[in-house]
């Protein structure tokens, strides 16, 4: 049962990585010729650019992506270090708790950074 379950983890995390990699293509290949379409019409261009701002993230968000992340692996660690420190049957999934706990508050604490830049910069 657990192979099956190993294979199947495999097969679906390959599956995702191919996926994200042809999305990634296929989206610069349309930004691309959006782009040179528009250096062909001056007049597309105004509507290219509003346009371009609803298929791109946000500006704010994509801020501070070391921050981030930084602070994800730094709540990981601190929820690692809190697991060493109890002694736990690690079958159990007080483990998986305490890790996704710690990571939800790493993402917590980024989103409350960012709310607040956004704020003082508006």
């Amino acid at each position: 049962m657990s192979e099956g379950l190993a294979a199947l983890s495999v097969v679906g995390i390959l599956a995702f990585g191919i996926f994200s990699i042809i999305k990634l293509i296929t989206e610069y290949k349309l930004k691309r010729r959006l782009i040179e379409k528009a250096e062909v019409n001056d007049g597309f261009s105004t509507a290219l650019e509003e346009s371009m701002k609803s298929i791109t993230p946000k500006y704010e968000q994509l801020r501070y992506p070391t921050l981030k992340w930084g602070l994800v692996f730094l709540s990981a660690g601190i929820g690692f270090i809190i697991m060493e420190f109890f002694e736990m049957n690690y079958r159990s999934t007080l483990p998986f708790g305490i890790l996704s706990a710690s990571i939800s508050i790493g993402f917590l604490v980024y989103f409350f950074i960012m709310k607040r830049e956004i704020i003082k910069s508006e």
